[in-house]
Order: C-alpha cells, then structure tokens, then sequence
C-alpha cells in the first residue's frame, strides 16, 4: 500500500467534511480550500498540505484533518495577512468550533 492509499483509507475512518464547510469554519472561499488540498500552503516551515479527496464533482476533507492542518501553524492559514491580535481570535474561534461540533 502507498502512502497515498493509506491516506485515503485514515481520511475514509474520519468525519466527512466537504470543501465548503471546511472554508466556512476557517472564514476563507472554498477556492483556498481546494489550493490547501492540490497545492498545499507555504506554513514557513515548508509546505504543508490539507488531507483531501474529489468526490464525484466535490472536494472533501475530514474535520480531523482541518485539525491536523491548522495545527501545522500557529497561525489560521489564510491569502490575506491579518494582524497577529486578529488571527490569534480567529484561529481561536475555529477551534471552539470545530470542537462544538465534534
């Protein structure tokens, strides 16, 4: 098994999340949703990428793997830089989301 089927089968053990839910709990368009999974986002340490697979005509990813991403920087990964006060609340704010929702 390759490194991408294992991924595959860890993101098919955890809670569906489709692209647009997961924009809406980090406040960014689905567009850069879908840029974190084909792409990846430059965390300063290197590149790191969202878990994530297309369904059918919908991008999905895993609240677990949300998690696991926004981790990866101390940060909320965004295209437009915000004052570290602000991004503290906001990655603030999508944890207790996502953990209201969990």
């Amino acid at each position: 098994m390759n490194a991408n089927e294992s991924m595959i089968r860890l993101l098919l053990t955890e809670t569906p999340l489709p692209a647009e839910q997961a924009a809406q709990r980090c406040g960014v368009d689905t567009d850069s949703v879908i840029r974190w999974i084909t792409r990846g986002k430059d965390m300063g340490q290197g590149r790191v990428k969202l878990e994530g697979y297309h369904a059918g005509r919908s991008w999905m990813t895993t609240a677990e793997a949300l998690a696991r991403f926004l981790s990866a920087s101390p940060r909320l990964p965004g295209h437009v830089p915000r004052p570290a006060r602000r991004r503290t609340g906001c990655l603030k704010r999508v944890i207790e989301r996502m953990k209201a929702t969990a």
